[in-house]
């Protein structure tokens, strides 16, 4: 079976195999639709406000960044985003960093500087597919695009 490292899909498959979520993605205990085994009746959050925020540069004037995909790598955190600038275009970044205290301050590396190019590129997701024995970066360009590397840490390549 493929490892998947995204935590989006980690999270998934465990609620899944915890029998929390349902393949209709309803959450159930005991099949009492609106129960989950084991959990709380209620919740409470707290916020460290934003991690990672909008860094334009001489090039890119971006406003926001969104739709994180997260992954560990050789003990660093390795983050690729979307970004979206002042016109309303869409494009993808990368930061890395050791520890999450370090993300506002990481420096974020603009995928358009690559062979992936300029133009619409969002929503990224990064995994390794043990199999090729490589890293993929699946993205939107219109039709879904992927590139792929041996060193995730290296979003130039």
């Amino acid at each position: 079976m493929p490892r998947f490292r995204t935590y989006a899909t980690q999270t998934a498959v465990a609620l899944w195999c915890l029998g929390l979520v349902g393949t209709s993605g309803s959450a159930s205990a005991a099949g009492v639709p609106g129960r989950v085994a084991g959990l709380p009746s209620s919740f409470q959050w707290s916020s460290s406000g934003p991690l990672i925020s909008p860094k334009p540069d001489a090039t890119h004037a971006i406003v926001s960044v969104k739709d994180p995909s997260v992954i560990r790598y050789k003990d660093r955190w390795l983050v690729y985003a979307t970004t979206a600038n002042t016109s309303g275009d869409w494009s993808l970044e990368y930061t890395s960093f050791k520890r999450w205290s370090q993300a506002p301050a990481a420096p974020q590396y603009f995928l358009d500087q690559t062979a992936i190019g300029p133009g619409y590129r969002a929503a990224p997701q990064v995994f390794y597919f043990a199999p090729k024995r490589k890293w993929f970066l699946v993205y939107q360009t219109g039709l879904p695009s992927y590139s792929t590397t041996n060193d995730p840490s290296k979003p130039q390549t």
